[in-house]
């Protein structure tokens, strides 16, 4: 039970990150993720 808590916070807090990220610098983010879709993980 506590391995998918914890999947499950890596992924909220990864999702949090991008986020983030997305917010400050949207241009760089483009070109860093522009391969990987947002919804794949």
């Amino acid at each position: 039970m506590l391995h998918y808590v914890t999947i499950i916070f890596h992924i909220s807090t990864d999702f949090r990150g991008l986020v983030a990220q997305r917010n400050s610098n949207p241009l760089r983010y483009r070109h860093g993720h522009s391969t990987t879709p947002s919804g794949q993980r």
